[in-house]
């Protein structure tokens, strides 16, 4: 299995099962599940919800940070930071099937997470964002175009991306584009993933 284009993260503040699944209906084909300060048993509740919601659409599903909810849940795998579990010991955990991310600022940072195992890399903020108060300096839609061209592996788009710029994003040939505020504060989750979809599929190379 392998990412999608356009790529959810959600939080158990959004654990109604249909809000994944008017997502993916919309057009939203990775689902990444994010919660920094939510105990396992929470976590594991909420998560399994959004689980099951993408196991019936055979879309992606994946963790961040926590390697062993991960595994303890059989998601197709995990997205891990700068300063969570290495990659290369999260790929002997994980195993070999299994989809590995890594987040990264810059393309030197890419490569590292390449030759450490990851089959991606989040890298960003492409603009500001205010949902996640550790993201590193804004990069740009020309720091995104170079990272591309430079990269032997995916790269998804994170930080600041709603439908005002999606099309910008999708037009640096970047392989998709994490979205996180812009859905989850959209009245119809479902109509906002078509359209976003639509801008993706005039505006990529």
């Amino acid at each position: 299995m392998q990412i999608g284009n356009l790529y959810l993260i959600t939080d158990p503040t959004r654990c109604a099962e249909d809000f994944v699944q008017r997502a993916i209906a919309g057009g939203f084909d990775t689902v990444q599940f994010r919660s920094k300060n939510t105990s396992a048993a929470d976590f594991l509740h909420a998560a399994r919800i959004h689980a099951a919601a993408c196991r019936r659409r055979h879309v992606p599903f994946l963790v961040n940070d926590r390697v062993d909810l991960a595994k303890a849940l059989d998601a197709d795998g995990a997205h891990l930071g700068a300063d969570d579990l290495p990659l290369e010991l999260a790929r002997e955990w994980l195993g070999p099937e299994r989809i590995l991310g890594g987040s990264a600022d810059t393309p030197e940072e890419v490569a590292l997470r390449a030759a450490a195992g990851a089959d991606y890399c989040g890298i960003g903020p492409v603009f500001a964002t205010s949902s996640k108060s550790d993201a590193g300096p804004v990069i740009g839609l020309d720091g995104l175009a170079r990272a591309v061209k430079s990269s032997s592996i995916p790269l998804i788009a994170i930080g600041g991306i709603d439908e005002t710029n999606l099309g910008d994003v999708a037009a640096t040939g970047v392989h998709g584009a994490a979205i996180l505020s812009a859905a989850a504060m959209a009245e119809n989750v479902e109509e906002w993933a078509q359209e976003a979809r639509q801008i993706w599929n005039d505006r990529r190379p």
